[in-house]
């Protein structure tokens, strides 16, 4: 009894707190690997899921951390997101790649309705990258988030002065337009947005209904054709067809709407998916013109090369998407 009283009651008693065995460490790297190997053909649910069960046996685990903060933001897992960025900043206080965590905090925290957390990791972002289009967008986010207009709308007009060709700050700033009546410049923002990414369903939406407003019934009916489209294509998301519903409803999409990505990225898929494969190389190539950098198409694309026997071109773009602190396999290979 006079043991539970003592203010290390645990040491105390003669038990010390254990760590991960060797045993818990090699599982965690397993879960780990694995989940690197699931990502790649476009699994990030199951990774993001394998990777939280690493933790789980190795809270240490540096690779988990770093894989789930990027995936976990991925498919909406916004708390696992926010504790492995947190891992990291504690873990690494100067580290440059901070303020791309900082920002996951910001983003995840945002889209789960921490608006507490979201302001507190934008202070100490803003503190490493002032003046930033960056930093404007988010501050923007937030104080949308708050139902602030006016401070809204001057964080997004900042925001595209210093990053113009971005579709966060415009769709905010189309956002304040229309709540107080400015119609017109309304409408440019959320042309500017659709421009950037033209299977943005909140700017298309506004867009039309504004067009409708101002009288330009034929203009807008087209708009609203294509919402009508895009909303039947993600009604749980853009994965949930069959391969071959998704072959269809994104052909006619990419039809409709030549330079969307996303769109070219995800029919590209359907059709790896429907064992397609050159006829998915040749529509990532299409997406990849569009934005050479997505890691994400560069994902999918190691993936259809690798389908294809193409082990040389997986690697160039296996390189193109890797994430933050992952190694090409043949190093990985060579530490085991």
């Amino acid at each position: 009894m006079r043991c539970l009283l003592l203010v290390l009651p645990v040491l105390a008693c003669g038990v010390e707190s254990v760590g991960p065995t060797a045993r818990d460490r090699a599982r965690a790297e397993a879960l780990t690997e694995e989940a690197v190997t699931v990502a790649e053909n476009g699994a990030n649910l199951d990774a993001v899921s394998m990777l939280s069960d690493a933790l789980d046996s190795d809270p240490e685990n540096e690779r988990a951390h770093r894989m789930r903060a990027v995936l976990g933001e991925r498919v909406s897992h916004f708390s696992e997101v926010i504790e492995s960025s947190e891992w990291l900043l504690a873990r690494y206080p100067g580290d440059a790649g901070n303020v791309d965590l900082l920002s996951s905090i910001v983003r995840s925290a945002l889209n789960d309705g921490l608006v507490d957390v979201a302001e507190s990791a934008l202070t100490r972002l803003e503190r490493m990258e002032p003046n930033s289009g960056r930093t404007a967008t988010l501050w923007a986010r937030l104080h949308l988030e708050n139902g602030d207009m006016a401070r809204a709308k001057r964080s997004a007009r900042s925001a595209v002065k210093l990053v113009p060709i971005q579709t966060v700050g415009h769709h905010i700033l189309g956002l304040a337009l229309e709540d107080e009546g400015d119609m017109e410049e309304a409408i440019l923002s959320f042309r500017r947005v659709l421009k950037v990414d033209p299977g943005h369903l909140g700017a298309r939406d506004h867009l039309a209904t504004l067009l409708l407003r101002t009288d330009r019934k034929k203009e807008a009916g087209k708009h609203r054709g294509i919402h009508t489209a895009l909303t039947r294509a993600m009604p749980g998301g853009f994965r949930q067809f069959r391969a071959t519903d998704r072959v269809t409803t994104f052909t006619e999409l990419v039809e409709l709407l030549p330079d969307w990505t996303t769109g070219h990225m995800e029919l590209a898929r359907a059709l790896s998916q429907a064992g397609r494969l050159d006829d998915a190389r040749a529509r990532a190539e299409v997406g990849l013109a569009l934005d050479r950098r997505n890691p994400e198409l560069n994902e999918l694309m190691a993936t259809i090369l690798r389908g294809l026997g193409d082990d040389a071109g997986a690697r160039k773009h296996a390189a193109r998407s890797r994430l933050p602190g992952e190694k090409p396999r043949r190093d990985r290979k060579a530490e085991q």
